[in-house]
C-alpha cells in the first residue's frame, strides 16, 4: 500500500471474504438512502452477490478504524482500446462521518497506488451513483487532490 504519511488511526487493507457482511452493512442505510434514486428497492441479496463478486474477482481495498470497516474501494485494470493499461475506481463507498477526512483520502490514494502498481497510466473515477450535489462537490474535490480533471458527462433515464 501507499507507504504515505498519514496520522493513522485506521487501517487500509485488502478485503477478504470475511468483509463481505462489513461491506454489506456499510452500503445499506448510507449509501441507499442517500440516493437521489427514491424509486429503486435495495435487494439486499443482490447486493451480496455484487459485493461477493468485487471481493472475488477484483481488487478491493477496506478502510478499518475500531474494527468497524467504514469505507471500500473497488478497482478494475486492465487493456482496453489502448496498449496502455486503464485503471477504473469502479466503486467508493465512505461512511457519512469519514468523508472528508485523512481516511478518504487515504484509500483514493492507496487504491491509486495499487492501479500505479498494476502498470497502469490512465485512471478513472467516474460517479453516478444519484448523490447530492454536497457529496459530488466532496468527490470532486477528493479526486481533484490527486490530479483529477473532469471529462464528461452521464445521462440517466428513469428513476
Amino acid at each position: 500500500m501507499n507507504k504515505a504519511a498519514y496520522k493513522q488511526d485506521f487501517e487500509i487493507r485488502r478485503a477478504t471474504v470475511n468483509d463481505i457482511d462489513s461491506i454489506q452493512n456499510l452500503l445499506y442505510p448510507d449509501y441507499f438512502k442517500e440516493t437521489v434514486f427514491k424509486g429503486l428497492t435495495y435487494n439486499a441479496a443482490n447486493t451480496r452477490l455484487m459485493i461477493e463478486g468485487y471481493v472475488s474477482q477484483k481488487f478491493v481495498l477496506v478502510a478499518e478504524t475500531k474494527g468497524e470497516i467504514v469505507g471500500f474501494a473497488v478497482l478494475l485494470v486492465g487493456n482496453t482500446y489502448y496498449n496502455e493499461i486503464e485503471a477504473d475506481v469502479e466503486f467508493f463507498c465512505i461512511r457519512s462521518d469519514y468523508r472528508g477526512s485523512a481516511l478518504a483520502r487515504a484509500l483514493a490514494g492507496d487504491i491509486l497506488f495499487a492501479a500505479e502498481t498494476f502498470g497502469a497510466t490512465v485512471f478513472y473515477a467516474a460517479c453516478a451513483s444519484g448523490i447530492d450535489e454536497h457529496n459530488d462537490a466532496l468527490w470532486k474535490n477528493l479526486w481533484s487532490k490527486f490530479g483529477f480533471k473532469k471529462l464528461g458527462t452521464v445521462m440517466i433515464k428513469g428513476t
